[in-house]
């Protein structure tokens, strides 16, 4: 619990004195996402190459039965009750838009200036006017801790 308040009170500090703001959190959280979205392209890309591979050897199959038919139909009285069969469709699966994620994630954002503040423990919101009281805390403890 004193671990969480700590690193609780160093945020706080941080995104009080600018360091951390909401801007730069906001774009990590879009890098995280379109590297999640480019896994799972490649992912998809995996498999959509495996089960197209999977309906090319169907398809081979289909043409080899498609010319014996096509010799049966040769002979009389056989062949009109005979048809090719068609071969499968490759498989086109959807992919994740990256550019759409990016461009919405974008566009949804502020663009009135930012205050830095942020919302530590669920209910109280830190500014830089306590920034530096959460500082003096921190290096007290800090100096207590290092004098044991």
């Amino acid at each position: 619990m004193r671990m969480k308040r700590l690193v609780a009170a160093i945020l706080a500090v941080l995104v009080a004195n600018g360091y951390l703001t909401k801007t730069a959190w906001q774009n990590v959280w879009l890098g995280i996402k379109v590297i999640v979205a480019d896994s799972a392209n490649a992912i998809i890309g995996v498999v959509q190459s495996m089960i197209d591979f999977i309906i090319s050897g169907v398809n081979s199959a289909i043409s080899a039965i498609n010319k014996v038919i096509a010799a049966a139909q040769k002979v009389p009285g056989v062949g009109k009750f005979l048809s090719t069969i068609n071969e499968i469709s490759p498989v086109t699966l959807g992919t994740i838009n990256t550019d759409l994620i990016a461009s919405t994630d974008l566009a949804g954002r502020s663009t009135t200036p930012q205050q830095n503040v942020v919302n530590v423990t669920g209910n109280v919101l830190l500014d830089k006017n306590v920034a530096s009281d959460i500082g003096d805390l921190i290096i007290g403890k800090l100096k207590y801790s290092n004098a044991l």
